[in-house]
């Protein structure tokens, strides 16, 4: 769910994981008022605490991060002709 027409969609929604593949599923907290936006691994959306695993990582510090390297990636026409180019080869080798 990526809260298509909310103020403050969750972009990454379904597209991110954590270091062990659990996925990052958007949360929101909110404290006086504010609203707080986070990925957090799915295992403490659960309420399971194994320890010290999983991941609670503010959504708008990572948006942020990944907007960054697509707008760079963009940006770089190099970039886009090596990746158009690894598919090219990928489709001729599957051929």
């Amino acid at each position: 769910m990526t809260g298509v027409g909310a103020r403050s969609p969750s972009l990454l929604a379904g597209m991110v994981f954590d270091e062990k593949g659990e996925r990052l599923t958007p949360t929101h907290a909110v404290k006086k008022g504010a609203r707080y936006r986070y990925y957090v691994s799915a295992s403490l959306v659960r309420g399971e605490r194994r320890g010290s695993h999983g991941r609670h990582i503010p959504a708008g510090d990572l948006e942020t991060l990944v907007i960054g390297k697509l707008r760079d990636f963009f940006a770089d026409g190099g970039s886009i002709r090596d990746a158009y180019a690894c598919q090219d080869d990928v489709a001729t080798t599957a051929a």
